[in-house]
């Protein structure tokens, strides 16, 4: 977590000290009901169209026998800091879960498993909508020794893959007509 030289770092609209060459982000600790209703209504007007969220979550021994201590999720200008701590379910009771589980809502994560882990079993979040960066970057790196592989190398659109499966199924419907009009013809 980037901590500021002012003491109200915390404060909505804090900012953190900025990396050679990193883009600079505003910050909020959300640890009050007043800050996780704003933060939630800033959540929910993010747009759907393209991944516009990015989630990351710390705790203490972090799996389902761990404890979760912040969530924090970013927009492409903004970083939200849930102190789970703090607020505990009353985060996800508000909004958090309806924005983690939104199948519509695309979200960048990094091996999201233990995440998952967490949030299911203890917080009942089951994540969808996730692209995991680490899952891409495998499926990136096979397709560099084995192009048929990764779909990313390939640089396909879904509408090309849909297209070409159901031509290749509606080829082997036709194959089977055929053939079972072969074989009524031989009896």
């Amino acid at each position: 977590m980037s901590k500021s030289k002012d003491p109200s770092a915390s404060s909505l609209g804090a900012r953190g000290p900025r990396a050679h060459g990193a883009r600079e982000y505003m910050y909020t600790l959300v640890d009050t009901k007043e800050r996780l209703d704003s933060a939630l209504e800033t959540l929910r007007s993010v747009s759907k169209e393209g991944p516009n969220l990015a989630v990351d979550g710390h705790g203490f021994e972090y799996s389902r026998k761990g404890k979760l201590c912040l969530i924090a999720i970013a927009t492409r200008d903004h970083v939200f800091l849930f102190d789970i701590i703090k607020l505990g379910e009353l985060v996800f009771d508000r909004g958090l879960r309806e924005i983690l589980e939104d199948p519509t809502r695309e979200k960048l994560m990094f091996d999201c498993r233990e995440d998952s882990d967490i949030l299911w079993h203890k917080h009942h979040v089951k994540l969808d909508g996730v692209l995991d960066i680490q899952l891409l970057q495998v499926m990136h790196n096979r397709g560099k020794n084995n192009p048929i592989s990764s779909p990313v190398s390939r640089k396909r659109t879904r509408k090309q893959t849909v297209e070409e499966t159901c031509e290749r199924m509606e080829k082997e419907k036709i194959r089977k007509i055929r053939k079972e009009e072969r074989k009524s013809q031989e009896r």
